[in-house]
């Protein structure tokens, strides 16, 4: 016996004839007497008086129209149950190395198209160092990390890219240039975040490359107050363009490296060895929209 037997024996039971019922839900006359006449033997029981006016369900008839009601209606309570949850918003924890959110903000806070696609995602801010490795080990699903990242540990995507840039007093020697070149900060006394950003690891790099290594006065752990130091004419500070140009201040001139390639790339990640979720590809093909 099955819900589709039940669903059958319903419709004869409410139509009071086979051939009424097997109109109602669209099957043959031929199926449904079948379905009936096995339903009868299965219980061993006679669920129906027939006559020349139709058909009555017996009192087993009657007890069995009463407990198939309530069978079906469990049936599509748990379904109801059960596909209630393909509609709820699936929780994403994402890591987001610091002034990820904002370059991303028109996508990553677009609240109707993430609520339309059922997506909640969690943004936690960490260093570049530290996204990275919330990834790795498993406390976020997806990152949004700074390049290089180590293509042995994680699957990636790649996302944007913004230069670095460095931050000049107006009274500078430098203040006359547009741009940089490497050698010129062999000996400047240089204002940089702190060796959990990428941008320490790959300016120390290229410099190494060129043969001097770079004298940092100040390792910041954000970005923000490097500004506040240059104008106080520490040194030479570090920056990007986004967050130079958003908080830029007359006193204080950007200039670029124009002989290396310093670049703070954007990559989104995950573990190599992760299989994603529905959700979790319906995220990432959203970005890459």
């Amino acid at each position: 016996m099955d819900t589709k037997q039940l669903k059958y024996f319903i419709a004869v039971c409410q139509s009071g004839s086979i051939t009424g019922a097997a109109e109602s839900i669209f099957v043959s006359q031929q199926a449904l007497s079948a379905s009936i006449a096995k339903l009868e033997k299965e219980l061993h029981a006679t669920l129906f008086v027939r006559s020349s006016k139709g058909v009555e369900p017996t009192k087993a008839g009657l007890y069995l129209l009463s407990e198939a009601k309530r069978v079906l209606s469990i049936e599509d309570e748990i379904m109801t149950y059960l596909s209630s949850f393909h509609a709820m918003p699936v929780n994403l924890r994402v890591g987001c190395a610091y002034g990820v959110v904002h370059e991303l903000s028109e996508k990553l806070l677009n609240a109707s198209e993430l609520s339309a696609r059922r997506i909640r995602p969690k943004f936690i801010e960490y260093t570049d160092v530290k996204c990275e490795k919330a990834v790795e080990n498993g406390e976020v699903d997806l990152g949004f990390a700074i390049g290089p990242v180590d293509m042995n540990k994680f699957q990636t995507r790649f996302l944007m890219s913004r230069k670095y840039c460095f931050v000049i007093h107006e009274a500078h020697p430098f203040a006359g240039q547009d741009k940089l070149k490497l050698m010129q900060l062999k000996d400047e006394n240089l204002i940089m975040l702190n060796e959990q950003f990428k941008a320490n690891l790959l300016f120390s790099d290229l410099c190494e490359q060129s043969g001097f290594t770079p004298e940092y006065v100040f390792e910041a752990g954000e970005i923000a107050p490097i500004q506040n130091l240059v104008l106080k004419q520490y040194g030479i500070g570090l920056s990007t363009d986004f967050i130079s140009a958003k908080y830029k201040q007359p006193e204080l001139k950007i200039l670029k490296l124009d002989d290396v390639d310093y670049s703070w790339n954007v990559y989104l990640i995950w573990k190599k060895d992760k299989v994603l979720s529905e959700k979790e590809k319906d995220f990432v093909g959203y970005l890459l929209s």
